[in-house]
């Protein structure tokens, strides 16, 4: 049983699972699927089942709608059906005891084996309104079931209004006229006039500034489009596929009659007689028809599909991070959750995330007088930094750009409120409301709401707190971290516990609470035995851990980052297989696209590399997870099979090993931090990471064939032209459609040329020796002008881009070729 919520409409919550259904309240309503199954020697196990329903159903039934929906394999009258079964007596029975109303109507089969039967049961509250019930016969789905459709109405409850589409804002893309603006500020002060505002206070200036900007934006501006949120059709669906489903329904459903029609001669004739014979042929060719439209279909819809795809994927070469991205990536949403949640699900939510409390002030709060003013080239230089930051507007819907362009015309009105605002020392409620943006933290530890104001004005005095000597305070973002140290476990307990009794305190007199059970303490150590110390905050024992998440990083007890290194892995495989999708093998986008795609992996997995990077010295396995996991992502980027070794993969991909980019990122960060001046003449990191890679690769073993083409990584990846494609990558990685690598993989019996019958074929073969293709290396040669071996292979190719093109053009033709006559060798030996 299964419960599908397409798009993200409305918002599921109070998930129930049971061996046998599955529960959820969506839209207000507490949907139940149910499925029995149909075997006869599990009765047992059906008076099981209506008993856990009866006891989930009670418990949410006093309060919410509930629906109960499934196949129960239960047939009985009391839903239509022509026959009423022992299974359909007891379902009949818990519907009864639990004041449920069986929505089924008519006398359409829901299941459409046989004769067809009514087996699958629509029940519902008795305050639920039912507006329409029907099984939708004519909708071909691929199954013996028929869809079944149902339009509710509790009326019980008050439907939140969408908000949404109110609260947009205005379209500014094309920019705002001053002109137009001024205007429209004139009409809203003509609408809405105010008396002298000197008279006013800051919040009711607020207001005035909120309601004639919003008039203006009205007057002047058109409002942004409310989003869309009917459900549209699939991509991949034309009208091709709507003749090939409407065959499947019309065979079905002639088979059903054919069916129907054959059990009823069957009992009035008798088996033997030929009309009944003559109808068991009937509905064995009208059975065969059926298969043949559903393979059509099926047929028709996995091609339509694939070419949408292709189209998708096509279009990642004119913009690499737009929709085809976002959709692997899972970056397309739709509207944030408040905006579908229930009124009752908000409220809770809202309640819980933000509790109400009292403010904790001590004394009274004096006005500054007198006070500072903002100066009009403070307010100037404020707009002028925000202004062009096109971040999104707050519930307002007034956006950055449109503050910026009031201030051109009317320069006066925000240094008013501003002023008034500081001299009387309040922050406008009207400014105080914001969007909640509600973000799943699966399994990790709540967030606390220290804002900017709260750590700029009064928690900086807890970190400028005096420590005791030993031990210091970090503070990033919402983290607060002591770090105590010392020789002994005694020692860092006594210096640990008085620095935090010290925090504690600090952080109590701010009025605000630490949560204890979130804290957690590493001991970091080389030891192999230890001594854990006793850390305490507020009398309540600190547990200790091996390792903790700070910052996006696993910090473990002996600074080795093992743990980081393997989920930082783990992470990019999971993006490397997202981003597969939009680069494949053939087709898709070209190699410098690639590298922009395989840049996000880069970035996941070496996020924090200036911290960690000096472990890879003494960590080869560190080293090894880093370059495996950049390995996969590098693949992708050239169009090479998985065999390919990491060293072949690294230097055809002209990306040095994961390990090295982390020790350049950590130089580079080192660079900037001893902010020394450059003098020009500075050996980059790139370029000692370069030569370190290159005498690494004299060493390799790996990688032959494709180190002995280019010997010299540093003008492979200084290059300013050619892009590696599916068949040149084959050529210079060897791995291909080659007689000793389909050999090697066992595709092959015997590593001969087919096209030549040399007793070995290798990429060498096929690109220096191979007769078959001479004629094509003879219009390559004539092109580079040089006769092409491994030993200038690197400096042709790099010397112009009509060489290398003239070497792309031969390995695509070939290879191309070499595929074609594989494929149809597989054919003749399929066929035998």
């Amino acid at each position: 049983a299964a419960i599908l919520v397409p798009g993200k409409q409305v918002t599921v919550c109070n998930v129930i699972r049971d061996a046998e259904f599955v529960s959820a309240r969506v839209g207000g309503y507490q949907i139940y699927s149910c499925y029995a199954t149909p075997n006869p020697a599990t009765r047992d196990m059906f008076g099981s089942l209506l008993r856990r329903l009866e006891n989930s159903v009670r418990t949410v039934m006093h309060d919410t709608p509930v629906v109960v929906a499934g196949d129960f394999n239960a047939r009985s009258a009391a839903w239509g059906d022509r026959v009423t079964t022992s299974r359909g007596d007891e379902l009949c029975d818990l519907l009864g005891s639990l004041q449920l109303i069986v929505l089924n109507e008519g006398s359409t089969p829901t299941f459409n084996r046989g004769e067809g039967s009514i087996i699958d049961v629509t029940a519902v509250s008795e305050r639920v309104r039912c507006l329409t019930w029907s099984v939708l016969g004519d909708t071909f789905n691929n199954s013996d079931h028929n869809y079944i459709r149902f339009d509710l109405d509790s009326g019980t409850g008050i439907r939140r209004q969408n908000l949404c589409s109110s609260a947009r804002g205005w379209d500014v893309t094309k920019g705002i006229d001053p002109e137009l603006l001024e205007v429209g500020l004139l009409i809203a002060e003509w609408l809405s006039p105010v008396e002298d505002l000197n008279r006013r206070d800051a919040a009711h200036i607020a207001d005035f500034f909120d309601c004639h900007v919003k008039t203006a934006c009205d007057i002047v501006l058109r409002r942004k489009s409310a989003p869309n949120m009917a459900r549209k059709p699939v991509h991949w669906w034309n009208p091709e596929l709507s003749v090939l489903r409407s065959n499947c329904v019309s065979a079905r459903r002639c088979k059903t009659r054919l069916a129907a029609r054959h059990k009823r001669l069957q009992q009035r004739l008798g088996v033997t007689n030929p009309t009944v014979v003559q109808a068991v042929l009937d509905v064995d060719a009208a059975d065969a028809q059926l298969r043949m439209c559903k393979k059509a279909l099926k047929t028709a819809v996995a091609r339509s599909k694939k070419a949408c795809w292709d189209e998708l994927v096509q279009s990642v070469e004119s913009d690499p991070f737009g929709k085809p991205y976002k959709l692997v990536m899972r970056k397309l949403s739709g509207p944030p959750a408040t905006d579908r949640m229930e009124l009752d699900t908000l409220r809770s939510t809202i309640e819980t995330l933000f509790p109400a409390g009292h403010p904790n002030i001590h004394g009274a709060v004096l006005p500054l007088e007198p006070f500072e003013a903002f100066t009009a080239e403070e307010v100037a230089d404020v707009v002028t930094l925000f202004g062009s930051r096109r971040t999104a507007p707050g519930p307002d819907g007034i956006a950055n750009l449109i503050i910026g362009s009031v201030h051109k015309v009317r320069p006066d009105m925000l240094r008013h409120m501003y002023n008034r605002c500081l001299k009387e020392g309040v922050f406008p409620p009207r400014w105080k409301e914001a969007r909640v943006v509600l973000l799943r933290k699966g399994d990790r530890p709540e967030g606390s709401v220290v804002g900017p104001l709260l750590w700029n004005a009064a928690y900086n005095s807890v970190l400028t707190t005096v420590l005791p000597a030993g031990a210091e305070l970090i503070g990033f973002a919402d983290d607060t971290l002591v770090v105590a140290h010392g020789k002994t476990a005694s020692e860092v307990e006594r210096i640990a516990n008085e620095a935090l009794d010290v925090v504690s305190g600090k952080i109590a007199g701010l009025g605000l609470l630490i949560a204890v059970e979130k804290t957690q303490a590493v001991l970091f150590t080389n030891k192999y035995k230890y001594t854990l110390p006793k850390l305490t905050i507020n009398g309540v024992p600190i547990t200790f851990t091996n390792d903790m998440l700070y910052l996006g990083m696993v910090v473990d007890r002996r600074l080795s980052f093992r743990e980081h290194v393997q989920r930082a892995a783990n992470k990019t495989a999971g993006v490397v297989t997202r981003l597969s999708r939009i680069m494949p093998n053939l087709g898709g986008p070209k190699e410098c696209r690639r590298r922009l795609l395989v840049a996000v992996a880069h970035s996941v997995l070496l996020y924090g590399a200036p911290t960690w990077a000096h472990s890879l010295e003494w960590s080869k396995i560190n080293a090894n997870i880093l370059n495996g996991a950049q390995r996969r992502a590098l693949l992708r980027g050239i169009c090479a099979y998985r065999t390919v070794s990491m060293t072949a993969t690294n230097v055809l991909s002209a990306v040095p090993p994961a390990d090295l980019i982390a020790r350049e990122r950590e130089m580079a960060f080192i660079a900037r931090r001893a902010a020394v001046p450059r003098t020009g003449n500075e050996v980059t990191p790139r370029a000692i990471i370069l030569n370190v890679w290159a005498r690494r690769l004299v060493e390799c073993e790996d990688g032959v064939w494709t180190r002995r083409l280019i010997p010299n990584v540093v003008p492979w990846c200084n290059r300013r032209h050619g892009q590696l494609e599916f068949h040149m990558t084959q050529i210079m990685s060897g791995h291909g459609c080659f007689g000793v690598y389909l050999h090697k993989i066992g595709k092959e019996t015997t590593k001969r040329c087919h096209h030549c019958g040399s007793p070995e074929d290798d990429a060498a073969h096929t690109l220096f020796v191979c007769p078959a293709w001479e004629l094509d290396r003879l219009m390559m040669t004539n092109a580079l002008d040089v006769r092409l071996h491994a030993d200038n292979f690197s400096e042709v190719v790099l010397s112009n881009p009509a060489h290398w093109e003239a070497v792309a053009t031969f390995c695509r033709k070939v290879m191309k070729a070499k595929e074609d006559a594989e494929r149809q060798r597989q054919q003749q030996a399929a066929e035998g």
